[in-house]
């Protein structure tokens, strides 16, 4: 064991300390294993240049104590905090699903992806800069998954703030702390930082995301890095990768305001801004269908848990593996031929349902074979389960209103509020915790017809 392991041990005897899980200006991540929980932990060590600064040690305890009192499930918690022999310790939640940087280099994050992953960092951001806690460093490396892929957290919430004192230029041996190539330019300037830095650097995760590249070209070193913050303009994301929709790329482009006062204001006014570009372009269901679980907040939510429109389908990434460079530091991305067109995606999501004058028109019936399969008792349903995908599955004579059990003259309103109890009813099905994974299977496809009989209903019929 190392001197260094040996240390972490000795201020940390409830655990079992493991191998290296990375290290970067921030510190170095260990393993851990909390010997009577049987726990898997993450042990952050600060860098020792900080932690033998009684300044640093003093704002240590403060801003452990904060970070420790956030929960959100999109934050990765801390468990414990520990200063002793000149060690700043932070014990928090291991993610070994790798990051979001891992994703985006192989195999890849489509459209949808990427616009989940930022949704759910905004709700993250969110509810930290509601307790006064800044991010100050939000990059791809950053957002940790799950074991399982579909659970996104970020971490090292509150840590530049620990190691610096809120001062963004602080530095050590000559190094800039952070991440220069999402940093926003009052963070450049040496300025004070608000929520909308956090929105300018997810700003710049997004636009990576999207395009392979950074909004800025390579430049020589950290410096001339914040330098281009500063004083040039970020590249327009349609130029940059002119297949990304004009509305995703504008709400990119504003969180990329050089002055703070010109960006979204908080993550939530991001994340809302976001939440109806992206509806807009992918249609309803396309938060669920880009695999990513999302605890989203209220207003952001309603946007995104529409039941009009068609699930965009898995897609091809817009990066291919291996295009966005070597390293998270640089900022070289791929060449423009390297891509993949996205002109499949755009061809196969809805952008809103048609304005139809009537939606008691028969509609095509792509339910047979399932229809089949229930009638035949293939399924485990209940009998009143049965007999209601039956009839939601009714076939191409039959209108919607027929499907949904309503008088044949039933207004708009009543149809989407039955279409609503129809999504609950399936939705619930598909989420108990019992149900055979051919129930689960059956259930989601009868939440997808749900979705296909609301695309006739006119705009007015749907909540705001």
């Amino acid at each position: 064991m190392s001197e260094e392991h040996a240390s972490v041990a000795a201020a940390l005897t409830e655990y079992e300390i493991g191998g290296e899980l990375g290290r970067g200006a921030w510190g170095i991540v260990l393993a851990g294993r909390h010997r009577h929980l049987r726990r898997e932990v993450a042990i952050k060590r600060l860098p020792a240049a900080f932690a033998h600064d009684p300044e640093v040690r003093s704002r240590f305890v403060g801003e452990a104590r904060l970070l420790s009192s956030l929960d959100h499930p999109h934050i990765v918690p801390v468990y414990d905090y520990v200063e002793r022999d000149e060690l700043c310790l932070l014990v928090m939640e291991q993610l070994p699903g790798g990051t979001v940087w891992d994703q985006f280099t192989d195999p890849g994050i489509d459209m949808a992806g990427a616009c989940a992953v930022a949704l759910v960092t905004a709700a993250a951001l969110d509810h930290a800069h509601e307790r006064g806690v800044l991010h100050r460093d939000i990059k791809p490396e950053n957002l940790l998954f799950a074991e399982d892929g579909a659970l996104l957290k970020v971490a090292d919430f509150g840590i530049a703030k620990v190691l610096t004192g809120g001062r963004t230029m602080a530095t050590v041996a000559g190094q800039v702390l952070g991440t220069p190539s999402y940093m926003a330019p009052e963070q450049a300037r040496g300025e004070e930082a608000t929520p909308a830095t956090d929105v300018y650097a997810l700003g710049s995760t997004l636009y990576r995301l999207l395009s392979g590249r950074l909004p800025f070209p390579p430049a020589a070193s950290p410096i001339a890095t914040l330098y281009q913050r500063v004083h040039e303009p970020p590249e327009d994301l349609r130029r940059a990768r002119p297949e990304v929709p004009p509305a995703l790329a504008e709400v990119v482009m504003r969180s990329l305001a050089t002055a703070p006062a010109d960006r979204y204001a908080t993550a939530d006014g991001f994340a809302s801004a976001l939440a109806s570009a992206a509806t807009g372009v992918l249609g309803w269901g396309w938060l669920t269908a880009s695999g990513l679980r999302a605890t989203l907040g209220p207003r952001v939510a309603a946007i995104t848990e529409g039941v009009g429109g068609t699930a965009v389908p898995r897609t091809d990434p817009l990066v291919r593996p291996g295009d966005a460079g070597a390293a998270e530091g640089s900022a070289a991305g791929p060449r423009p031929s390297q891509l993949r067109p996205i002109e499949q995606m755009e061809s196969t999501t809805a952008v809103g349902p048609p304005d139809l004058a009537s939606v008691a028109r028969p509609i095509e019936d792509p339910d047979a074979t399932l229809r089949r399969r229930i009638a035949a008792g293939a399924i485990p349903l209940a009998e009143a389960d049965r007999a209601a995908a039956l009839r939601l599955l009714g076939g191409s004579g039959m209108s919607a209103a027929e499907r949904l059990d309503l008088p044949a003259d039933a207004d708009p309103a009543q149809l989407h509020a039955a279409i609503l109890s129809e999504v609950a009813r399936w939705r619930r099905r598909a989420e108990h915790p019992i149900s055979p994974r051919s129930v689960v299977t059956v259930a989601q496809d009868l939440v997808r017809t749900c979705e296909r009989l609301s695309q006739g209903l006119p705009p007015s019929a749907r909540p705001d």
